[in-house]
């Protein structure tokens, strides 16, 4: 399996969904995450709903996510839920100089109450504190766990008060270890200890081609190592909720001294999504006054290949570097379009990356290029080398039309006929004959259009309709039916999508497996009567 960071979480992420995922991570909505052999995976509650998530470690930069949320489900992107679980399972409050240890036996699962001695502010300004562990009644946390396991490695677990003299090194474990525990207090109260806090800007704004930022001198951080530490009187707050990188680390360290720091303008606007993780914008008058946009991509489809492997390449591509800024508008990469550009390939054809993909199946290679390629957007350049325009010119793809003559209240004339790609129509009867020899007379290879066996023909063995003049005439509910039909069909130049029908109400008693008509016409109906109660 690949390895992951947040480096490469944040290029697999939207900068939205980042600090979405953030937020969650911050409050608590993590239930469950745990590494599997291809990648992670984890429960994510948030008011009511609970959203179990999944993710498979395609490269380093490629996650492919499966979870219920609607924007995973729209567009397969990543979404904060799977961003969150991953954030938490490298969340250093758990793994950060902290050696693994055996679980614990029973006996020595130890809740604990931390009570900071004597002027505890005026200690840790120097890096030092001092402590007293005592058991306590509740139930353990898990910081009471992280706790008592780093006290076994230092050969101090009792279950008794143990009192701690902690230096600038071991107080930054400790901190980490009793980050989010319940009961804290010391001489003046309550005291809490979290991550995930910003530091303070007095202001940010250009100059001379680059941005200046200059920080709140009323809001000194406490540096302990590679840590930044916000101090109030009654909480401790580490700044971020990772370790920064070497470039953001020398930012800060600028901005904990009270100096200013300044960046280029193209440095800043590419530091600016992980600067967001450490710092405050919020009181600087310029950056409240940017705009973010995102650009629209170009994306190119290159094939290649032959009958029995089709290659092909996806790629992207924008008018402009990006990101950029022009007077105040900030403008980024469209990430979430191309993580659903990428998604739709990739359901269409077998993924080697998230840019190549390939077919080795003659008859999805048929069916790709006659059925699922001219469905592609049409915003989108298609190169298809020699090979694989001559390759498509050999098939011969036939769909079934529907022709609405007339309607009524109560009935639906219409014409059924069958069109080639070639706008040639094809008699019913040789319909018939080419659904049994697959073959067209003049050995040209043939697919015919999923409607035409998997709507159409049984549709008309099952429905109530009747003839006259050549024609079909469609009485009630059947000729609802038939006319949703034929407006799908004169939306999709080759295949109707049963999966883009309305869904079926999921506590339906149906015990039987349905023909993909009967799917489309149940979902119809039920979502006619959704609509009809509403």
């Amino acid at each position: 399996m690949p390895p992951f960071d947040e480096s490469s979480l944040r290029k697999a992420a939207s900068w939205q969904d980042f600090k979405e995922a953030q937020a969650i991570l911050k409050s608590n909505a993590i239930i469950t995450a745990e590494l599997t052999p291809n990648g992670w995976s984890g429960t994510v509650k948030i008011g009511t709903k609970t959203y179990r998530t999944s993710v498979i470690i395609k490269t380093p930069t490629w996650f492919d996510a499966k979870c219920p949320c609607p924007a995973n489900q729209r567009q397969g992107s990543f979404c904060p839920h799977a961003i969150a679980t991953a954030l938490h399972l490298l969340n250093p409050q758990q793994t950060e100089k902290i050696s693994p240890l055996p679980p614990q036996p029973p006996s020595q699962k130890i809740a604990w109450k931390i009570t900071f001695q004597g002027p505890w502010q005026t200690s840790i300004q120097k890096g030092r504190a001092s402590i007293l562990l005592s058991p306590s009644d509740s139930p353990p946390s898990p910081s009471d766990d992280r706790i008592s396991s780093w006290l076994i490695s230092q050969n101090s677990l009792q279950p008794k008060s143990i009192p701690l003299s902690l230096n600038p090194e071991n107080l930054e474990i400790f901190l980490n270890l009793a980050s989010l525990h319940p009961q804290i207090s010391s001489q003046d109260g309550p005291l809490s200890i979290d991550s995930g806090t910003l530091l303070h800007l007095t202001d940010c704004y250009p100059q001379n081609e680059s941005i200046l930022l200059i920080p709140n001198p009323n809001n000194t951080p406490l540096k302990l190592n590679s840590s930044l530490y916000s101090i109030s009187s009654n909480s401790i707050s580490k700044i971020g909720n990772l370790p920064p990188t070497p470039t953001i680390s020398l930012i800060l360290a600028d901005l904990a001294s009270g100096k200013n720091h300044t960046l280029p303008i193209p440095t800043f606007l590419l530091l600016l999504e992980p600067l967001s993780s450490y710092l405050d914008f919020s009181s600087t008058t310029w950056f409240s006054s940017l705009q973010f946009s995102t650009a629209q991509p170009t994306f190119r489809l290159t094939l290649s290949g032959s009958d029995s492997k089709l290659s092909a390449e996806l790629s992207t591509t924008y008018s402009q570097p990006l990101p950029s800024l022009k007077n105040n508008l900030i403008t980024t990469q469209n990430l979430p379009a191309e993580a659903s550009a990428t998604a739709l390939i990739s359901s269409l054809l077998d993924p080697l990356s998230p840019s190549s993909f390939q077919l080795t199946d003659p008859s999805k290679i048929r069916t790709f290029l006659t059925t699922h390629l001219p469905n592609i957007p049409k915003s989108w350049l298609i190169d298809s080398s020699p090979s694989i325009k001559n390759l498509t010119s050999s098939y011969i793809s036939i769909s079934p039309k529907i022709s609405i003559i007339s309607t009524s209240d109560s009935e639906t004339c219409f014409n059924l006929s069958f069109e080639n790609n070639l706008g040639e129509s094809i008699p019913s009867t040789e319909i018939r004959r080419l659904l049994r020899s697959k073959n067209s007379p003049q050995n040209q290879r043939i697919t015919l259009s999923s409607n035409i066996e998997d709507l159409i023909d049984p549709l008309f063995e099952d429905l109530d309709l009747q003839q006259s003049n050549g024609r079909f005439i469609a009485k009630n509910a059947s000729a609802d039916i038939i006319l949703e039909i034929s407006k799908r069909l004169s939306n999709h130049s080759q295949n109707l999508d049963f999966h883009d029908s309305p869904q079926l109400i999921h506590n339906a008693p149906i015990n039987a497996t349905l023909r993909p008509y009967q799917t489309f016409g149940l979902s119809w109906l039920a979502d006619r009567l959704r609509k009809y109660k509403g």
